[in-house]
């Protein structure tokens, strides 16, 4: 299937194509992660999610928008096949799983950032809490590892999902700093420091940074009511 641009050019859908195959071997994942116990969840959603970065940034000709790239990817349906094979993987993680998976979309999104921000943003749109809280895991424990480290790639998806679910974002940060002002293990000793500088890479994540300090910071302060009792 074929469609003129502006330019008078012959565009290619990327359904144009497509291999039937795929739907027979798509029911048979997602029949292998819905009845089948044990890790086929992050085989699955981790396998899906290299293969719609290396196809994504393959056969995108040209940069696209966010939204022209999410209408022009979805109407291929193998495509569709992938993320909806990740989303059902994605369902069925748990936290540890997850996790995994989050690290896979984040090397995914630094090899192929020109043309995987459709893809964040989908997922990202469907499972907010999941990804922002899981990104946020994963490069506090790689700043554990090694404090010199860098975080363009989590900047970059976090800053991104942040105009559609800064509440979102908010909330997990909030979590965070309670962990960190009250530490249960040695990982949460260090999350005050992981804050300061993870905030230094982007002024949109440090303004929420503190907005959620400064409301925590105000609540503990606020006069309780006081109940007066008659004698």
């Amino acid at each position: 299937m074929t469609s003129k641009n502006s330019n008078n050019q012959t565009a290619q859908s990327p359904g144009a194509q497509e291999d039937p195959c795929f739907e027979v071997i798509q029911q048979a994942l997602e029949n292998i992660v819905n009845k089948v116990s044990g890790a086929w969840g992050v085989v699955v959603a981790s396998w899906c999610l290299d293969l719609v970065g290396n196809l994504s940034d393959k056969y995108t000709k040209r940069k696209m928008s966010i939204g022209v790239a999410c209408n022009y990817w979805l109407s291929c349906g193998t495509m569709r096949g992938l993320l909806t094979l990740i989303s059902i993987c994605f369902r069925k993680l748990t936290n540890l799983e997850a996790e995994s998976c989050v690290e896979t979309l984040l090397n995914a999104y630094q090899r192929y950032s020109l043309t995987f921000d459709w893809v964040v943003a989908r997922l990202g749109g469907c499972f907010p809490l999941k990804i922002i809280s899981q990104i946020l895991q994963c490069s506090l424990k790689r700043f554990a590892d090694d404090f010199h480290c860098r975080f363009e790639s989590e900047v970059g998806i976090l800053e991104y999902l942040c105009f559609a679910h800064e509440q979102v974002l908010r909330v997990v940060v909030k979590e965070l700093l309670q962990e960190g002002f009250h530490p249960k293990k040695n990982l949460d000793t260090l999350i005050i420091p992981f804050l300061f500088v993870f905030g230094n890479y982007s002024d949109v994540l440090l303004r929420n940074m503190i907005s959620v300090f400064l409301d925590m910071y105000n609540n503990e302060l606020s006069p309780k009511p006081q109940i007066r009792c008659k004698i």
